[in-house]
């Protein structure tokens, strides 16, 4: 792992324990320790509210959804759905231009996520808040 790549408030995996850096100082010394990226699961994601069911792909035409074994996160903005597909290490961020009734959907981003870090560091770029 980079320095680079963590921020506070990331979870890491330190000598096989879950860690989560609490200061900015903590970042140099868990990368001299050998600190390792988490990878990202279906627990995690419901760690971070992902729903069990994944009742937002109704509102998606299946068209839509070039692969299978998703979960959605819960975004406030309610003009996007973020969908993670556990088989293929995908998000994509849908977005919809008429209304949350309207179901206008298209797909905006899709992006490898494979850790936990990558989702937390890009889920507060894209909304300002953490995950």
């Amino acid at each position: 792992m980079n320095a680079k790549e963590l921020r506070i408030g990331n979870w890491v995996d330190w000598d096989g324990r879950l860690t989560q850096i609490k200061e900015g100082s903590d970042i140099d010394y868990y990368i001299n320790k050998g600190v390792k990226p988490i990878p990202l699961t279906e627990e995690w994601l419901v760690k971070f509210g992902s729903p069990k069911s994944v009742s937002a792909i109704g509102l998606i035409p299946r068209t839509k959804l070039p692969y299978k074994n998703y979960k959605t996160l819960n975004i406030k903005n309610n003009k996007e759905t973020w969908l993670y597909s556990l088989d293929e290490k995908l998000l994509m961020i849908f977005t919809d231009y008429k209304s949350r009734l309207g179901g206008n959907y298209e797909m905006e981003r899709c992006l490898k996520i494979q850790y936990v870090h990558s989702l937390q560091n890009l889920y507060f770029a894209l909304t300002g808040e953490e995950l």
